[in-house]
Order: structure tokens, then sequence, then C-alpha cells
């Protein structure tokens, strides 16, 4: 499966990212990171769902940055959750797992956003 596609939900005060498939080509993160910067002009708060997500490759990986970068830029944080095994030694492996705040469950990503108020 070589194909990229992602669905963003807006909630009162987040919004969920669903990735599903191969993140790794530039005109998918192009698409995506457009749609993550208009829902931040809504919502600084982002959930990034990983559990159909199955392979990212370096420009995945950067553009998970950009994410977290614009969130913060804004005044808010990024969250990733039901992270599949490979990515997570991804992101071991880069400890990137040291910068993003990581949730086992999208309830408690969500849970997490929910106390903040």
């Amino acid at each position: 499966m070589n194909n990229f596609n992602y669905t963003i939900e807006q909630k009162e005060d987040f919004f969920i990212a669903n990735l599903e498939g191969r993140i790794m080509n530039d005109e998918s993160i192009a698409l995506l990171l457009n749609d993550i910067v208009q829902g931040l002009e809504i919502n600084s708060n982002v959930i990034l769902n990983l559990e159909k997500l199955n392979y990212l490759n370096s420009s995945g990986l950067n553009c998970l940055i950009t994410i977290l970068t614009k969130s913060r830029i804004k005044g808010g944080e990024t969250i990733i959750t039901n992270i599949q095994e490979p990515i997570n030694k991804l992101l071991l492996i880069s400890k990137l797992n040291t910068v993003f705040e990581i949730r086992a469950t999208l309830e408690e990503a969500m849970n997490e956003f929910l106390l903040v108020k």
C-alpha cells in the first residue's frame, strides 16, 4: 500500500488528524500541511492519530515535526497516539519520542486536552 490518506476532525478544543497508509512523497505532505495550517487557525491543539499509518520516511518525520512546531507557535500542543510498532521504533531511534507528547489511545489524547480547559 503506497497510498497516503488522511481525515481531519474539528472538535471544540482541538482537532484530530487521522493518518492512514504511508507518508512518503512531498505532494501528500504538502496537502496535509496545508490542511493542518488551516486547522490551526481554529484550534492550536492537534492530535495525530497514527492508528492506520504503517510507514513514514524522513520526509514524513519532518512533516510531524513541522506540525508540532506550527501548533506550538500558535500556543498549542501536538499529541501523537496509536503509534504502530515500526513508527514507534523510528521515533525511539530519532529520539523524537522525547519531543512529542505521546499517548497510547485516542481517548487518552482527547482527555489530555479536555483536562487543560
